[in-house]
């Protein structure tokens, strides 16, 4: 900075004029000074003077003359934009100036202030009355206009980040990121474009291309070296995010062995869906004597598979950006794509079942399929003391009917209000739906399927969730959120009891499919994870174009009932919430390792130990909340759910079937 008027200085150069003011003989013209501003510094007099309101001044010259990106300007570049264009020097006022004072030649000075002028005739085009009817709206209306020409202004300067500068050797800092050859190419992974990085981009105000010669590398150009450096790790960071959202998606399907020996497994296809059921097979008893044996081999090894897939998930996982979740699902796992048994054989060999479930082919899912309580649970409110009448939480999850409507999901939550006894809506949210069709979302970080003909089938799966800011909705649709009600029942605060209707919104709302949730929490006895059995009812509109009747009852036919159960910790969600708000480039903070999602009772060396526990604790569960007996033949018939029974599970209920909906984090 240039030193003050009046202090001693130990050279002064040829030419320069003797300020007036003190004893000293300041320089006359620094480097890179113009020549106005050192008559400026050396207290020369004024040359010129303009009177403006400093505020709206600055405010209507930004708009015009910045060179700094929209948001990124600051109060002296209006003024060091007329020093630039002109040559004079501008004394930026302080805020309670309404005088611009100028310095430099005549012609300079002629120049300041007619474009000093020019911005004010701008100003006085923009000033509002002081009295103006509807001033809230106006209010709006200019926030709305200042945000567009906000966007607009962005992506003009992203679509030239996007591409090579015309004068690159004006940029101080250049980087080479070469994209390695594992794993998708560069063009599927970030588009033609690059779109992928724009937020980098803006972040950093750089320019991010491929070069023709060079079309295996990314190209920075830059001016901080400092900013290059954090680049380069933000592009490794979104390497490894586009390397796990590839590799991540583990998915296995296990079969677990039979303790009565060998068996043939057929498939039954049942509402859409096949069903594996078996049948055992007379052995003799040298086959009966080496079953034991045989049957260790194979949990080992489906052990050392489950180890492998999810510590693998879970060190990777970090790099996921999005709306994590991770439940232990409890319910009957059915195929959707399989290989038919070998030879035109009516049922698989038991090898030749496990074999196939390992095909990359292979897809299956869990359906929800049982309801019982057991002495395995205790209270998940500690206060109480019953396993009897907990307080159960309600949710529902909405489809709309319409060709752009029907890419929307509205998930809602209720809970009772304080000291209350109604219940009012706490939550909701606008979903993208994961995928047409019966199969689960490919890009599931996590599915591990495990099949138990002795026990319930039980499924491990990270599912990845997108949502819609509740800005990109249209306003009706935002209305409709606001009009949901909750209607208390005298048999609400049994989940057991048969379904009626809670949820009400008026009849001509697009709704068509509704899907209410009621569940019941107990916590697993010495361990902080959490088991949730729940019921949902189905309500799916008699005609999707039949919305003119104002009854909320009448479009809707009667629910189908389904179950299930989760077993959850809610660290896992503290833990994978972390993602949905985490920048392009960065990875999650916390130790990835199979320690911190399933600590161990007791220390120990082994850092698989928690896993362990956890998966026996799921077995013992899976075990108590079987439906009937094991699957050697088809149930039939139904049985009606009480809390202290077994019921059938949908597949094979006559009233009830699979639950395919699409279901968010509530869910």
């Amino acid at each position: 900075p240039a030193p003050a008027r009046g202090t001693a200085r130990a050279y002064r150069g040829r030419g320069a004029s003797r300020g007036k003011r003190g004893l000293s003989s300041p320089q006359a013209h620094l480097p890179g000074e113009s020549p106005a501003k050192s008559q400026w510094r050396n207290g020369a007099q004024l040359a010129g003077k303009n009177h403006s309101l400093t505020r709206k001044f600055c405010t209507a010259a930004r708009s015009v003359s910045s060179r700094r990106p929209f948001g990124q300007q600051g109060r002296h570049d209006v003024f060091e934009d007329i020093c630039r264009k002109t040559g004079a020097y501008v004394d930026p006022p302080a805020g309670n100036h309404d005088v611009i004072h100028l310095w430099g030649a005549s012609y300079q000075v002629s120049e300041a202030t007619k474009l000093i002028q020019s911005i004010l005739a701008r100003c006085d085009t923009i000033t509002m009355p002081k009295k103006r009817e509807w001033t809230k709206t106006s209010a709006y209306s200019a926030g709305k206009e200042d945000l567009a020409d906000r966007l607009e202004l962005e992506d003009a300067l992203i679509l030239a980040y996007r591409k090579a500068p015309e004068l690159d050797f004006m940029f101080s800092e250049k980087l080479l990121f070469l994209w390695p050859k594992e794993g998708p190419s560069m063009r599927d992974a970030l588009g033609p474009d690059l779109e992928a990085l724009d937020p980098i981009r803006i972040r950093f105000t750089c320019h991010l291309f491929v070069d023709k010669a060079l079309p295996d590398h990314i190209c920075a150009l830059g001016y901080e070296q400092a900013k290059i450096g954090q680049l380069v790790q933000l592009l490794r960071n979104k390497w490894a995010e586009i390397m796990a959202n590839s590799l991540v998606k583990s998915k296995i399907y296990l079969v677990e062995p039979l303790e009565c020996g060998h068996s043939e497994v057929s498939a039954r296809k049942e509402a859409g869906f096949v069903r594996p059921l078996f049948r055992t097979i007379p052995m003799s008893k040298a086959d009966m004597d080496r079953w034991p044996g045989r049957a260790e081999l194979i949990r080992s090894r489906n052990n050392a598979h489950i180890l492998k897939v999810i510590d693998k998930c879970l060190k990777s996982v970090v790099y996921v950006r999005g709306h994590l979740r991770m439940r232990a699902n409890i319910g009957l796992f059915v195929l959707d794509y399989y290989r038919q048994p070998s030879q035109g054989k009516p049922a698989w060999g038991f090898e030749e079942f496990r074999e196939m479930l390992f095909h990359e082919n292979t897809k299956g899912r869990l359906i929800p399929g049982l309801l019982s309580a057991t002495n395995l649970l205790e209270p998940y409110d500690r206060t109480m003391d019953s396993l009897k009448q907990p307080e159960p939480a309600f949710s529902v999850n909405f489809e709309f009917s319409g060709q752009r409507n029907s890419l929307l999901r509205l998930e809602a939550e209720f809970a009772k209000c304080t000291g209350a006894r109604d219940y009012a809506m706490t939550q909701s949210r606008w979903l993208k739906p994961r995928k047409l069709g019966q199969v689960k979302d490919s890009r599931s970080p996590l599915q591990v399927g495990i099949i138990d003909f002795e026990r319930s089938d039980w499924q491990l799966e990270i599912a990845s969730l997108e949502f819609y800011e509740a800005t990109a909705i249209e306003r009706a649709l935002r209305e409709f959120s606001h009009t949901i009600k909750f209607k208390s029942n005298d048999v609400m605060g049994d989940i057991s009891a048969n379904p009626v209707r809670k949820v009400i919104f008026h009849a001509s709302a697009p709704v068509s499919r509704f899907i209410e949730k009621s569940a019941v929490r107990y916590r697993l006895k010495g361990t902080r994870y959490i088991l949730e059995i729940a019921r949902y009812d189905e309500y799916t509109r008699a005609s999707v174009n039949d919305s003119a009747s104002l009854n909320l009852a009448a479009p809707f036919g009667k629910p189908r009932v389904s179950w299930g159960a989760s077993v959850f910790d809610f660290t896992w969600d503290n833990l994978l919430g972390k993602h949905a708000n985490m920048p392009v480039g960065h990875a999650a903070k916390y130790d990835p390792n199979l320690q911190t999602f399933f600590p161990a009772a007791n220390e120990s060396e082994d850092k698989s130990q928690g896993l362990w526990e956890f998966i026996d604790l799921i077995k013992r569960v899976a075990a108590l909340l079987r439906s009937g007996p094991p699957r050697t033949l088809p149930a039939s018939g139904s049985v009606k759910a009480k809390s202290d029974a077994r019921s059938t599970s949908p597949a094979s209920s006559g009233n009830a079937r699979a639950l395919d909906a699409d279901l968010g984090t509530l869910f």
